[in-house]
């Protein structure tokens, strides 16, 4: 037995000796590191916006679809633990739906060798902005003619700061809320919501057919809908036919024959406004006058009736009294219909009026300390009971009106006013204008009251017309944006700023706060 004890480490150190072969001189296998190039260290890019990453990779022999990828985003910026995949080609087609920040997000793709299991990671910081900015928000319908989407149109004529080509980002509804609005956008508003100024909390108000929403303005998530933006309400429809701001603090919203009100420094909800009038009064997108900075005067002209005016100030108690109109105007209300509403220089609420003769007039109102007075001139110029839209601009004593293709302008002078027909139709034969409005900023009117305290503002602000028209047989929207001169209404020769395309029809028209 001892024997056997010393016996067996031998023998098993003899057995292991004559196993072991010098390999030090035969040929080893290496294998090579994968590399991905292709995928840049940093994007700058606007929520909406459609990227396109292609990573290229490379091990040794192997390249392009010799590899697997795997293409993920980070669900909220600086937090790489709740990642999303989206992406399993080498060239990534994505459109950015995080939510603005400043801080960037992690986009990364990892490249596999499915033969050895080997991986490599290429990665970028992608820097979300909002695509909202300031520009033109364009509520505009699809193809089917029922549903709506929001586009944001920017360009050096309507985005302070903005050097860029123009630019348009559509779909911007969908993209938030997963799928179009189901009805057709008829206006937007954007608020503030409170009264620390300019740069404080806003919303985007939308109406439709039925309801009323109001969306984030950096997302377009849906926030609130119909009554939840009223304090109380017995509305079974919703749908404003008119949402304005008024004098920076003051909101109004018509439905039907109610009017809807709230002061942004004091809360964020609408509260009914007192109707004691007795013969009812029916809110159009067209029958209302105000000024964006007057604090004190909105009217309504109830055709056949009497104008009514509302001080902002007294919204919550008060309502619309009816102006004394007797001796003032060269017409009778009896029987008259108003065209358009808007406001003249001097924050004069104005009316372009058609009396029960078939007679033009314009009527403006004036505010005064103890009494409101208004005076009215006639407008005689062609095509007027063509007209498809008119347009008051509030720097000047000017009106201009549309047709099917042709724009006209209307210069009052003290008692007259003088028509002419402006040198100007859509670029394509198949266009019919649908709409026309004067230019101003979003701040205008919305928690600031004048350009002093605002230091972003444009040259073309309140000095550029909006012209919207649709081409029946394409079915095609568009916008052109064109530069006056506020003394003689005559488009500028050098205040073309271009037309935008590609749109279904345009239904709702506004700026948006940078």
């Amino acid at each position: 037995m001892k024997m056997t004890r010393y016996l067996l480490p031998a023998l098993l150190g003899l057995v292991l000796s004559s196993c072991y072969r010098d390999l030090s001189t035969e040929a080893t296998f290496i294998i090579p590191d994968i590399v991905v190039t292709g995928v840049p260290a940093s994007l700058d890019v606007v929520y909406g916006e459609e990227i396109t990453v292609s990573a290229k990779a490379y091990m040794g022999e192997k390249s392009g679809n010799d590899f697997t990828y795997l293409w993920e985003i980070d669900l909220r910026a600086n937090v790489t633990k709740d990642r999303v995949v989206i992406g399993e080609e080498s060239t990534l087609t994505y459109t950015v739906a995080n939510t603005p920040t400043s801080v960037p997000y992690l986009l990364s793709v990892r490249v596999t060798d499915p033969e050895t299991g080997l991986e490599a990671m290429g990665s970028c910081f992608l820097t979300v902005r909002s695509s909202l900015g300031e520009g033109l928000l364009v509520g505009y319908t699809l193809p089917d003619g029922l549903r709506s989407e929001f586009a944001i149109a920017a360009s050096p004529a309507i985005t302070y700061g903005y050097e860029g080509a123009s630019r348009i980002t559509r779909g911007l509804y969908a993209l938030a809320n997963g799928e179009p609005y189901p009805e057709k956008l008829t206006c937007i508003l954007q608020t503030v919501d409170t009264g620390t100024g300019v740069y404080s909390d806003h919303r985007i108000l939308a109406g439709s057919t039925n309801h009323v929403f109001a969306i984030n303005p950096l997302t377009f998530e849906v926030q609130e809908q119909d009554a939840q933006l009223f304090s109380s309400t017995t509305i079974e429809k919703f749908g404003p036919s008119i949402m304005f701001n008024s004098g920076g603090y003051a909101s109004f919203m018509f439905i039907d024959s109610d009017a809807y009100s709230h002061l942004c420094n004091i809360d964020n909800v609408y509260a009914k406004m007192p109707n004691s009038i007795d013969n009812p009064v029916r809110f159009y997108p067209t029958n209302v006058g105000y000024a964006a900075l007057d604090q004190g005067l909105t009217c309504v002209y109830n055709d056949g009736d009497a104008i009514y005016f509302a001080r902002a100030w007294t919204l919550m108690g008060g309502g619309f009294s009816k102006l004394d109109t007797n001796g003032m105007l060269d017409f009778p209300l009896e029987g008259s219909k108003c065209i358009q509403g808007g406001c003249l220089r001097g924050m004069r609420p104005a009316f372009l009026v058609k009396d029960r003769d078939g007679a033009y007039h314009i009527v403006g109102v004036v505010s005064g300390n103890t009494k409101e007075t208004a005076f009215s001139v006639s407008v005689e110029g062609e095509n007027l009971d063509n007209l498809v839209s008119a347009a008051f601009c509030d720097n000047g004593d000017l009106m201009y009106y549309a047709t099917g293709r042709d724009i006209y302008c209307a210069v009052i002078s003290g008692n007259v006013s003088l028509v002419r027909k402006l040198n100007w139709k859509p670029e394509n034969p198949g266009e019919r204008i649908t709409q026309i409005k004067q230019y101003t900023q979003a701040w205008y009117g919305t928690g600031q009251t004048s350009a002093a305290d605002y230091g972003f503002v444009l040259p073309t602000h309140r000095n550029m017309l909006i012209i919207v028209t649709h081409n029946d047989s394409t079915g095609e929207g568009k916008f052109y944006l064109r530069g006056y001169n506020v003394s003689t209404g005559l488009f500028t020769f050098n205040g073309d700023y271009g037309s935008f395309s590609g749109f279904g029809e345009i239904t709702a028209i506004a700026p948006t706060i940078r």
